[in-house]
C-alpha cells in the first residue's frame, strides 16, 4: 500500500517499491515493521560507526617479528608479518586466512567480525572473508556495491603502479565538500618519527581523485542483524539444531543441525570456548577442541554473570542450547541478560553445581560435556 498508512491491521506494509538502500544498486522495496518497538529493533541495526571504532581503537598497533606479544600495541615489532589479526582470522578460517601473510585485507576482516560477529560480518563484506585484497573487491564487485567515491564505513582499495588491486583499509570520515577522506589501514608505513621496520595500524588522508584509489566497496549497513535466530518453543531438539547453527556460524563447524549432540558437535563447542577465550581474555590458545591445561587455565579467568558482555557470553548461550535450555536467544558479541540468567541457574541446578547464577570454571566445564 503506497498511498499512506495501511487499511487494516498488519505486522508488515511495503510502502514503496522505490527505496534506496546502501549497497545495493537499483530500488528496493521498503516496508514498515509494526510488530517490535524501536528499542527491540535498534541493537540489531548494523551501524557503520561500530567498525569505524573498533579499527581506529587499534591506531599505533605494530607489525612482531614472530610469534610473541601478539596482543601488545608496540612490543616485539618487526617486518614478519605476525599480528593478531592474522592469528585470531586463521583460527576461524584456516582454509582462506594465511598466518604469517600481509595483513591489510585480514585487518579490515578482524575489524568486522569484533564488531558484528562471524555471520554479519561476513554478509556485510559480501559473502565471505578473505586475505586476497583481488578477491575481496571481486566480493562487493559481483554485488553491484562498488563505487567511485567514499562513504563512511566503506573498504577501500588501492592499487600498485601497474594498476593491480594490492592493498585496502576502511574509510572512517568523509568531507564531501573538500572532497578528502580519512582511512584506517593495515600493514601500512608508519608514521614520521615513529621506528618500526614493518608494517602498522593507521590512520591517513587521501583526496577524492587519488591517482592509486580502485574505487570503494560498500557493505550493505542499515540491514537488520542475521545473527539473531527465532526462538524455539517444541523441544530441545530444536534448541540443539540452533545451537548446531551457532556453531556453524562462530567456528565454522560445518556441523549438520540435525538435533543430535555428537563427538563433532562437542568438538566444535570446545573450539568455540577456545576461540571466546582468545577473542575476549587473549589467552593465546590452540583452537583445536582439546581442553587441555592451558585451556583449563584460561577458563579459570572467566567469570561471567548478569550484565557482562563479549564473545564469552555467546558461546555460553551456545552451550545452554546444546544441553536443551534456552536462554532467549543468542547475539555475538553476547549480553548476559535475564534469560541468560535464569537459563544458567536452570543448568547448575540440573547439574548438581553451586546455584549462584554466575559461569565461571565448573559451570563451563559442565558446558563441555
Amino acid at each position: 500500500d503506497y498511498t499512506g498508512e495501511p487499511d487494516y491491521p498488519c505486522i508488515m506494509q511495503q510502502y514503496t517499491s522505490k527505496g534506496v538502500v546502501s549497497g545495493i544498486s537499483g530500488s528496493v522495496d521498503m516496508n514498515y515493521c509494526f510488530c517490535a518497538d524501536h528499542e527491540e529493533i535498534e541493537p540489531l541495526i548494523l551501524d557503520p560507526q561500530k567498525v569505524v571504532d573498533i579499527a581506529l581503537a587499534e591506531e599505533g598497533y605494530l607489525e612482531k617479528r614472530s610469534n610473541a606479544y601478539l596482543d601488545d600495541k608496540t612490543k616485539n615489532a618487526g617486518s614478519a608479518n605476525y599480528t593478531k589479526y592474522g592469528r585470531d582470522m586463521h583460527a576461524l578460517y584456516p582454509e582462506v586466512m594465511d598466518f604469517p601473510a600481509a595483513w591489510c585485507d585480514a585487518f579490515v576482516d578482524w575489524c568486522f567480525y569484533k564488531a558484528y560477529g562471524v555471520t554479519n560480518a561476513k554478509k556485510l563484506l559480501c559473502g565471505n572473508f578473505d586475505d586476497y585484497t583481488v578477491q575481496s573487491a571481486a566480493l562487493y564487485k559481483k554485488k553491484n556495491a562498488w563505487y567511485k567515491t567514499p562513504e563512511v564505513g566503506d573498504q577501500v582499495f588501492f592499487t600498485n603502479s601497474s594498476g593491480g588491486i594490492c592493498h585496502t583499509g576502511l574509510v572512517v570520515k568523509v568531507n564531501k565538500s573538500k572532497r578528502i577522506f580519512w582511512t584506517t589501514e593495515g600493514n601500512t608505513s608508519s608514521a614520521a618519527g615513529v621506528v618500526a621496520n614493518g608494517g602498522c595500524v593507521r590512520k591517513k588522508s587521501y583526496e577524492f581523485d587519488y591517482v592509486r584509489i580502485a574505487g570503494f566497496g560498500r557493505p550493505p549497513y542499515g540491514q537488520v542483524s542475521g545473527y539473531v535466530v527465532p526462538e524455539f518453543t517444541d523441544g530441545s531438539d530444536n534448541l540443539i539444531s540452533q545451537a548446531q547453527i551457532h556453531l556453524n556460524n562462530f567456528v565454522n563447524a560445518g556441523l549438520a543441525s540435525d538435533g543430535e549432540v555428537g563427538p563433532e558437535t562437542r568438538k566444535a563447542f570446545r573450539k568455540a570456548l577456545q576461540s571466546a577465550l582468545n577473542f575476549d581474555l587473549a589467552a593465546g590458545l590452540k583452537v583445536d577442541g582439546v581442553i587441555g591445561t592451558f585451556t583449563r587455565n584460561a577458563l579459570k579467568k572467566a567469570t561471567l554473570q548478569k550484565g557482562s558482555k563479549g564473545h564469552l557470553v555467546t558461546v555460553l548461550e551456545i552451550g545452554l542450547l546444546l544441553h536443551g535450555i534456552n536462554p532467549n536467544g543468542v547475539e555475538c558479541p553476547g549480553i548476559f541478560g535475564t534469560g541468560c540468567h535464569t537459563a544458567v541457574g536452570t543448568f547448575q541446578g540440573q547439574h548438581d553445581l553451586a546455584k549462584d547464577y554466575v559461569a565461571g570454571y565448573n559451570t563451563f566445564m559442565a558446558l563441555c560435556q
